[in-house]
């Protein structure tokens, strides 16, 4: 039950920001600059907004990577306040719903970036592992 109410939360999330007429220019990087960010700077704040189970489950992750689901975000964006003085990049699968949060994100007067391509791009070609 908690999957399905999270996994619906995010839908009713991203629908919000996708019809909220958000103004937002959305900024994007590409995996590589993602991989050559983690890799250099370990300051690189990095937030994953799959769900939980996503997050924990059968799908690669990033170690680095926050997780805070996009039907969460709103009501958790308080968290990220102390990573306001430098970028923060978001992540999901296959970077829909992490185009929203950027978006969100970037409204609330954040430097964000959304990583094109998500997870199934970033696995590709650098072969993450739980």
């Amino acid at each position: 039950m908690k999957r399905i109410f999270s996994f619906l939360s995010g839908i009713l999330a991203a629908l919000i920001v996708t019809f909220s007429g958000c103004k937002a220019q959305i900024k994007s990087i590409t995996v590589d600059e993602l991989h050559s960010l983690l890799q250099n700077d370990s300051l690189t704040v990095l937030v994953d907004v799959r769900n939980e189970s996503e997050f924990v489950g059968t799908m690669t992750k990033i170690k680095e990577a926050i997780n805070i689901p996009l039907g969460e975000l709103e009501e958790r964006s308080s968290e990220l306040e102390k990573y306001k003085d430098r970028p923060i990049y978001f992540i999901c699968r296959s970077g829909n719903r992490s185009s929203h949060a950027t978006k969100l994100i970037t409204e609330k007067g954040f430097d964000a970036y959304n990583v094109s391509g998500g997870m199934l791009a970033y696995s590709r070609k650098f072969r993450t592992g739980k």
